[in-house]
């Protein structure tokens, strides 16, 4: 379906409301402070500019040199030289403390984007990658969907494990449209929706299968395995059966927002190439010096003075 065809549905549809409690589309925004941050793991600016230099030529080695436009971006605008570059220190919410560089002339860290190393996403301004399980683990991930930008046929393959329910199993392969979504995060993800026909428009609709029995057949399932459960994840499968199951679902779990955490505080380290040592300054004699010095020479003067007067009075 044409991009310009589903936004006017969409704009017909009217606007959906996030009402996740904690999301991160409610949340205060974030107000990095500058300080001097810890350095422990953090690598000396000689190693940093080394590190730098090799991938930098090991990029630009993979670039056909004869392709000048290609060499020219790769070479000045994604990996520009170090001399262009600064160091900061970021660290994160999570307490993280992670290194990176940015142009000389470029906005602090907190301002600017960047991609998941995962994938070509663009995470949140000011947001950072946090790999490391466990961090925040109260926090919640699923986001609400706020606009369908298009879809393309796939199937989904079969599903015939033993270890699924027989609701969740399919036996043959299954025609279904998938579905770019933009959340209130403002990352794009992948919908899955098995009914050919549905469009946005339509909004959801509850499972026709629904009843209230099973409604209390599920929060009894949820109860026996909530300890085991993250908050946030319990949360949204409450969210699920008050909702009666509707489909498809009006959240989604972003993956993006996943690993990632806001910078909270940064510090700049300076160039990325530290500029030259300015030569040593000679020191001029200290006070101390200057009269101990003094003092030798009047005696001197002395002596030679004492020296002198015999033999001016012979003559």
């Amino acid at each position: 379906m044409p991009l310009p065809e589903v936004r006017e549905r969409w704009r017909a549809q009217g606007s959906r409301v996030c009402e996740i409690p904690g999301c991160v589309c409610t949340a205060e925004p974030v107000v990095p402070a500058e300080r001097k941050l810890p350095r422990v793991g953090i690598k000396s600016s000689e190693a940093a500019l080394a590190e730098y230099n090799d991938h930098r030529a090991k990029v630009l080695s993979e670039v056909d040199r004869n392709d000048f436009a290609s060499h020219l971006l790769m070479g000045d605008f994604y990996y520009p030289p170090a001399s262009k570059l600064t160091r900061w220190l970021v660290q994160l919410s999570c307490g993280d403390v992670k290194e990176e560089v940015s142009r000389s002339y470029g906005s602090p860290p907190y301002e600017s984007s960047v991609e998941r190393r995962a994938s070509s996403d663009m995470l949140r301004r000011g947001y950072r990658e946090c790999w490391e399980q466990g961090h925040d683990p109260d926090r919640t991930y699923y986001r609400t969907i706020l606009m369908y930008l298009g879809s393309e046929d796939i199937t989904l393959p079969v599903r015939d494990d033993d270890y699924l329910p027989e609701s969740m199993k399919r036996l043959t392969p299954t025609p279904a449209k998938a579905w770019k979504v933009r959340l209130c995060c403002g990352h794009v993800i992948t919908q899955t929706v098995e009914d050919l026909d549905w469009l946005p428009e339509m909004g959801t609709t509850e499972n026709s299968k629904w009843t209230e029995a099973r409604a209390e057949d599920q929060r009894g399932r949820l109860a026996e395995i909530k300890d085991s459960m993250s908050r946030w994840s319990y949360e949204y499968h409450l969210r699920r059966i008050a909702s009666k199951d509707h489909d498809p679902d009006v959240e989604e779990f972003c993956m993006s927002c996943e690993y990632s955490r806001p910078i909270v505080a940064y510090e700049n380290l300076g160039p990325l190439v530290p500029p030259p040592k300015p030569p040593p300054v000679k020191r001029s004699p200290r006070k101390a010096a200057l009269e101990k010095r003094l003092f030798a020479l009047e005696l001197e003067a002395q002596r030679l003075r004492e020296q002198l007067a015999p033999a001016e009075g012979t003559t």
